[in-house]
């Protein structure tokens, strides 16, 4: 990712999309900035924004935060590679760069790393440039790609789900265990000391979804039916 922190001032949302709720009159340096970062750099644990999709009791975390609702949100864990701060904006406003793992909430990053330096801060640009192998030189609009369709040239920008997923662990299923992932079912597929995840699976023919293997039951987490 790309991103901007606007420190000083803390949103609801996390980014700039939210109401102000918190300021402060404390601006870090980008040397201050920089002296801090290597304390994200690795396994660490991070609270995803209350306005996120994350379910609490079966329900989405967004939903409960527009309605007002108090609720607490668990850690998880995440993997940050990378985090740089790239460059000044404005007198409020840093660029950073950060190379992460799935599941990384940005937000919570630039929240946190607020208030490292006893500040608040939120999300002011954010810009996915990688994700695996797809960069951004493979993106391209939707109405770009609607028009290209109208002429046939748009199957020469089409990446297969197994050129998108190849950098994660397949495992191909005979056609009695695809049916049972396919109906939603765990099953005893392996030994009992593997555990995976995640994993893609795919029958003999097609591409059917993503799933775990934990003591060695298979349990599907995504079933796809393409």
């Amino acid at each position: 990712y790309k991103f901007d922190i606007t420190f000083g001032e803390s949103k609801d949302t996390d980014d700039i999309s939210g109401k102000t709720n918190k300021v402060s009159k404390l601006i870090p340096t980008i040397e201050q900035i920089s002296s801090c970062l290597d304390e994200f750099i690795g396994d660490i644990s991070q609270v995803p924004p209350k306005y996120s999709a994350v379910k609490v009791k079966g329900r989405r975390a967004y939903k409960l935060a527009r309605n007002d609702i108090n609720f607490e949100l668990k850690e998880k864990k995440i993997k940050i590679y990378n985090l740089q701060c790239t460059g000044q904006v404005s007198p409020s406003t840093f660029s950073f760069f950060a190379d992460c793992s799935s599941g990384t909430y940005i937000r919570s990053l630039a929240r946190d790393i607020a208030r490292k330096l006893n500040t608040f801060g939120y999300i002011s640009y954010l810009r996915r440039t990688k994700l695996g192998k797809i960069t951004e030189k493979d993106i391209i609009l939707v109405d770009k790609f609607s028009e290209l369709v109208h002429i046939g040239d748009h199957f020469e920008l089409m990446h297969s789900i197994q050129d998108v997923l190849d950098d994660i662990q397949a495992v191909r299923l005979d056609k009695e265990f695809s049916q049972k992932f396919q109906n939603g079912l765990t099953f005893d597929y392996c030994n009992k000391k593997v555990f995976l995840k995640p994993i893609v699976i795919f029958s003999e023919n097609n591409f059917l979804g993503i799933a775990e293997i934990n003591r060695g039951n298979l349990k599907p987490l995504r079933v796809f039916n393409v």
